[in-house]
């Protein structure tokens, strides 16, 4: 006959593999048993990356190479990377990205996005490289695979063949495709004015940030007036919505009023929630907003 038993033990204060004797007996006096057992302590913290990047000039000391963040003993690694090369730690991300196996609207855009973004570093950083030729290919491809998801009215859906206009997804993909058509890449003029148009009530809707975004790609379109993005009252909720209404507020010359939306309401935030669906809100994005205004308004501050 088996039972179990339970007992508590007091577990180290940092992740190991430790090792207890368990021991006993029996009540009517039989023989006494002992038992070696190996347990693996673990944190109850999901794995966490934190980068720092810095920047010194030939002969001189770069002192301060510590991370951010609390760390518990024994539990982290470490690496420090030098390089002239400000893309070296890239390489893996963009193969990631290009190489994503799936391909709605927003992955396509993305890997299109970044390609035709930093042709030159996407090639240095890949093996074997590919020609100016291999890459205009693959950036039209990503241009009609985009304009294959394009609804009747303007708008784009999730997914080729889909029925229902995604907002967000809508506003990236024009953001692209105005982008790809000012570097030559084949996208009919008409394709794009119903476009242009959903944008336009985007910009006058209830969604702040989706708002923001629409009046951002319509101002770098020429479609967009001062009167006109002075008119809505705009009330975002952090960088990504303030960082593209002041970018658009410089598209059409509006540059002290764009650069008091930065004073006011560009700053760190704390960490939010990634969000799958909707705008798509992420910190990471909150950033790169932010440091894109601050460069294009205020250098000295990014």
């Amino acid at each position: 006959r088996s039972r179990s038993i339970s007992c508590r033990i007091e577990a180290p204060t940092r992740p190991a593999m430790e090792t207890y004797m368990l021991s006993g007996g029996l009540k009517d006096g039989g023989d006494l048993w002992s038992r070696q057992v190996q347990v693996l302590i673990r944190s109850p913290y999901s794995p966490q990356v934190k980068s720092h990047v810095g920047m010194f000039r030939a002969g001189a000391e770069w002192t301060d190479v510590s991370v951010p963040g609390k760390w518990l003993d024994n539990a982290a690694e470490c690496s420090l990377t030098v390089s002239s090369a400000p893309g070296l730690e890239l390489d893996d991300s963009l193969e990631y990205l290009v190489g994503y196996p799936y391909g709605c609207l927003e992955q396509t855009t993305s890997a299109a996005f970044s390609v035709m973004s930093a042709p030159e570093l996407y090639n240095g950083l890949i093996t074997p490289q590919k020609s100016v030729t291999q890459i205009n290919r693959y950036l039209q491809a990503g241009v009609d695979r985009i304009l294959s998801m394009r609804l009747y009215n303007g708008g784009f859906s999730m997914w080729p063949r889909g029925r229902d206009v995604w907002p967000w997804g809508s506003v990236y993909a024009a953001n692209f495709l105005l982008q790809a058509k000012r570097k030559g890449y084949a996208i009919p003029e008409n394709m794009m004015k119903n476009t242009y148009y959903l944008l336009s009530r985007y910009f006058k809707g209830k969604n702040a940030e989706l708002s923001a975004y629409a009046c951002y790609v319509l101002s770098q379109a020429g479609k967009m007036t001062g009167p006109e993005l002075i008119s809505r009252k705009m009330t975002c909720h952090g960088n990504t919505g303030w960082g593209l209404y002041a970018m658009a507020l410089q598209e059409v010359g509006l540059i002290k009023r764009a650069e008091k939306i930065v004073d006011e309401f560009i700053r760190p935030l704390p960490g939010g929630v990634n969000a799958s669906g909707g705008v798509l809100s992420s910190r990471v994005r909150d950033d790169a907003v932010a440091l894109m205004a601050l460069l294009r308004l205020k250098p000295e501050s990014a």
